[in-house]
Order: structure tokens, then sequence, then C-alpha cells
């Protein structure tokens, strides 16, 4: 009856939080997990990393994500070289709750193909399509139990707990996205504006989430809509405001924010860099400050939510405490890009 009234309480927990959308707050270090069409905008090859950690592993806020992403595009190569497309591969790995009992990993493969709109004007309609394997675990192995209380030290570690039959769920997933994007051309005498409209849907085939063989339930879709700008203030410097949007079975989120982009070294300079600082608020929730710096290949970002307690918890989706964000990205190709990308550092 015991373990049956344990095996309930993670079934409750499990409810919840594997329902949560795996979401990191520099949105554009990790664009090609907001939609699968930003594989079809990366100019070169690239690998992308971030670390994310929220709350305690003691008291049940505790969240770490971890992703790693490589980007390759695809060129062809006529009278001049055009982007068709690109290729990603995606490895993201989630721990949470108490002790980080409830453990998600993902690897996502991701293909998408660029259509040329104008053939004036760097006007592109990008469709990428995404396919997994999740891997759900519910893992007891770092929870303490009373079975494991000494009179004389407290808690032993060499006495034996008690047991979760939480089995390994394996699923497959589907994602879909679609990018209009409008980039800067190349000719600073017929500049245009910069822009970028996306809209992706996860989960098309709703996958099982239970790790428990007498629970059906299912993943539901999640919808996002994301909007970049580019806004030139100076030649060495320009604003990104930005807009990203959640809906998923009746609970939605809503993120605003900015970046403002500036190239600090001189123009003799051999080595380019680019200092860029910026900010989301995203509604009812938190703020989220951000700081970066890019030096020619190397790109790296920090950032930090402030989330609050006083705000409304019915309509916001995977509400957690206070975190940290950091983030690498390392272009691997040394190839001119082919495209202006309007995305920000993060």
């Amino acid at each position: 009856m015991r373990r049956f009234l344990i095996t309930i309480s993670i079934i409750l927990l499990g409810s919840t939080v594997f329902a949560q959308y795996n979401q990191f707050s520099q949105y554009f270090a990790t664009s090609i997990l907001i939609n699968p069409a930003f594989a079809g905008t990366s100019p070169q090859k690239s690998f992308s990393t971030n670390y994310k950690r929220s709350g305690q592993a003691n008291d049940g806020t505790f969240n770490e994500m971890i992703q790693g992403t490589i980007a390759i595009p695809l060129l062809l190569t006529t009278t001049k070289t055009i982007q068709t497309g690109g290729v990603a591969l995606t490895f993201n790995s989630q721990n949470r709750g108490f002790g980080g009992i409830l453990k998600t990993q993902k690897v996502l493969a991701t293909g998408a193909y660029s259509l040329r709109l104008d053939r004036l004007r760097p006007t592109y309609l990008i469709f990428g399509m995404q396919s997994g394997v999740v891997f759900d675990k519910i893992d007891s192995d770092n929870l303490r139990w009373g079975s494991q209380y000494n009179r004389y030290i407290g808690f032993d570690n060499t006495l034996r707990g008690e047991a979760i039959d939480g089995n390994l769920n394996t699923y497959p997933v589907f994602n879909f996205g679609i990018v209009y994007a409008a980039y800067n051309h190349d000719n600073i005498y017929i500049r245009d504006k910069s822009l970028m409209v996306g809209l992706s849907i996860d989960n098309l085939n709703r996958p099982r989430t239970s790790s428990f063989a007498f629970s059906n339930g299912r993943h539901t879709i999640l919808v996002k809509l994301l909007a970049v700008g580019e806004i030139e203030l100076t030649p060495k410097s320009s604003i990104h405001p930005t807009f990203l949007s959640l809906y998923k079975q009746g609970s939605y989120q809503v993120n605003v924010g900015a970046y403002w982009s500036r190239l600090i070294s001189p123009s003799t300079a051999k080595t380019g860099v680019i200092l860029q600082a910026g900010g989301w608020y995203r509604v009812n929730d938190s703020a989220i400050a951000l700081i970066g710096l890019q030096i020619e290949r190397i790109r790296t970002g920090v950032s930090y939510d402030f989330n609050s307690d006083i705000f409304s918890e019915n309509i916001v989706i995977n509400q957690t405490g206070n975190s940290f964000e950091v983030s690498v990205t390392y272009d691997l190709g040394v190839r001119k890009n082919l495209n202006k990308i309007v995305n920000p550092l993060f």
C-alpha cells in the first residue's frame, strides 16, 4: 500500500511536470528548438550549447536543462552560391523535481528547405520538419526515504530505500515549422527592412507521456509564434524588437523583448567584437536580463530569470523559480554569410 501511494504521488507530479515545455530563455541560441525552419537560416556550420538551472534539488523546484546542436547549411553552387536549406542534430536533456527524479532526454534530427520569393530582394519562405526520439524516466536513486533513517547518524545511504516502478518511456516526436524571412540587402544603397516571422507546431503525433503502463497521458500540441526584426540605429549599432507566444491546451505564454547590438571594436581592428544586451518580459511570469559578447566566430551569452510569486499561475506555461542560463555558439565555417541573419546573439 505504501509503495502504491508513493507511485500515485509521482504520477501526479509527473503529469504536471512532464507536460511542461522545456524552455530556454536565450531563445535565439536555441532557435531550432523554437522552430525547425530555423535550420534553413544558418549560413554556415555551427555548434551551440546552452545550460540552464533553477531551484534546489531538495525542495521539488529543481530544474536543470542542457542542449547541444550541430547545424549544417545546404548550399547550391552555380554561377554563385545560394543556401537552399539546412540540417541539424540536437541533443536535449532535462532533470527536474525532487533530486532530479524526472528525467527527459531527446535526440532530434531537423531538416529545412528554403524557397526564395523574389529575385531582387532577399526574401525567403523556409519550411522545417523535425523528428526524433524522447526518453522519459522516473529515477528514484537520489531520493531519501524514512527506511534510510539511522537513529545515530540520521540519513544513511547504505540502507536500502523504496523502489519505484518507473519504467523508461520511449516515444517518437514530430514537429513542424515555417518561417518568412526578409533580410537586409548586402548593398548599403538599397537596404531594406529585416524581419522574421515564424509559426511552429510541436507534438504533431500526440505521443504518450507516462512512464507507467496503466497511465494513458499524452502530450498536447504546442503552438509557437515568433517575430523578430532589426532597426538600424547607427552604422555600428541596431536594435532587435522581438515577440514570442506559446499556446498549449488552454494555457498560453507571451514574451516581449528587445536586444541592442553594437560593434565595439575599431573599424581597423583585425578581430571584430560585438556587444549585445537586452531583456524579455514574460507576461504575468518574469523578467529576463541578458548580456553577451561575440568575438569573430565565438558567441557567448549569460541570462538571469527574475520570477515573481505575485503573478497569476493559471495562464502561464512552465512557471519556475529564478534561474540562470549560459550559452556558447561556435561557427565552424569561415564562409561569408549568404544571408544577413537578423537574429541577435540570443
